[in-house]
């Protein structure tokens, strides 16, 4: 949404829930966080009733969000059979391919791949992001070894 001074806000409130508690869950294949999907993932949507996840999973997902807009990669990955990488592993070795050729991916490559950690209580912090993204413009070539 756009307010009427003119900035840009994200807003998603279809499914809001308390953490824990039960809740209808949906997500889309690729922007859930792991802790939502299990060791496979979904193959298409992700829908039902469950505990509702911890606000970390919005980082998760904000990651992904973030790498998308950079790149406009789809990252719906089907799972690895057999299972050798975590979606997280293997979004995190995208993400650092794709920053090889794309100055976009690159420069929020070191928030990306904090918000995608697979421990959600190693996922950056907005504050955190914030500061990489406040700062992006004028660092071009971040070291991807900061996420």
């Amino acid at each position: 949404m756009i307010t009427p001074e003119g900035v840009l806000k994200l807003v998603e409130l279809e499914f809001m829930a308390v953490p824990a508690e039960p809740a209808q869950i949906i997500g889309t294949r690729g922007y859930a966080a792991p802790e939502q999907i299990g060791d496979d993932g979904p193959v298409g949507s992700l829908t039902g009733i469950a505990p509702a996840p911890r606000q970390t999973a919005d980082l998760y997902s904000l990651g992904v969000l973030l790498f998308t807009l950079t790149c406009g990669i789809d990252p719906g990955l089907v799972a690895d059979r057999p299972q050798k990488r975590s979606i997280p592993q293997r979004l995190a070795h995208l993400v650092r391919m794709t920053a090889r050729y794309n100055p976009a991916t690159r420069a929020l490559a070191p928030a990306i791949l904090g918000l995608i950690a697979a421990d959600p209580d190693e996922r950056w912090s907005l504050e955190r992001v914030g500061e990489v993204l406040a700062t992006a413009a004028d660092d071009p070539e971040p070291a991807l070894e900061r996420a």
